[in-house]
């Protein structure tokens, strides 16, 4: 009798485990994007409010950001799990998506679920399934990267009223929020133009897709 109560809990087990891995990893994914929409309306808050305290980071989420126009509603996990926030100084050669700059200084903020994790395990997955796409899928991806170098390129122009050097004077200035990435495994390049500004003295060249004109 036993071994045929095993023999039923194991097949229970058996068809009833997929559809709680997909439960589970679809509150992954919505509780990734709750705590993303929460670091995208800090970034912009701490874009108007250049002199914030980093100290105060937890106090602006529970209060201005969401009251304000930075975030619509407070955001929270669909399976359950509390937030918590820590943050502490980034290093000057490394630009994960969840650092941000204030008062002039780079800091790692992560935006921690009781059941999740740090967001950057969310970032992680990410990565891992866009590097699943279509050739197709990857080169429109790649263009729209080319394309963001681009922008950076003519905003960094118009803060500082100079040309930026490299993809790497972009990311220490906040202009280009993370690194980049090719899921071709193409490296991004900055070829410097005989004249120009901006982003007119610079083509950006992806190794795999080649120029922005020719992946279009």
């Amino acid at each position: 009798m036993k071994s045929f109560i095993k023999i039923i809990a194991l097949i229970l087990y058996i068809s009833v485990s997929p559809l709680l891995a997909f439960a589970e990893d679809d509150n992954f994914k919505n509780c990734g994007e709750a705590r993303y929409l929460i670091l995208s309306g800090m970034e912009l808050y701490l874009i108007d409010h250049k002199d914030a305290s980093v100290e105060s980071f937890e106090k602006i989420i529970s209060s201005d950001l969401v009251e304000g126009k930075y975030l619509s509603a407070p955001q929270t996990c669909p399976g359950g799990g509390v937030f918590s926030y820590t943050h502490k100084p980034a290093r000057e050669d490394w630009f994960p998506r969840n650092v941000l700059i204030s008062g002039g200084k780079r800091h790692l903020f992560d935006i921690k679920c009781s059941i999740h994790g740090g967001i950057e395990a969310f970032f992680v997955e990410n990565e891992k399934k866009k590097f699943a796409m279509s050739p197709s899928e990857k080169a429109d991806a790649c263009l729209s990267n080319m394309k963001t170098i681009k922008g950076a390129l003519e905003l960094y122009y118009m803060d500082k009223r100079a040309d930026a050097s490299s993809i790497d004077d972009l990311l220490k200035n906040g202009f280009l929020k993370c690194s980049l990435t090719c899921y071709s495994n193409g490296a991004y390049e900055l070829k410097k133009l005989d004249s120009g500004s901006g982003s007119a003295l610079y083509d950006v060249i992806c190794t795999v897709h080649g120029s922005i004109e020719k992946a279009k």
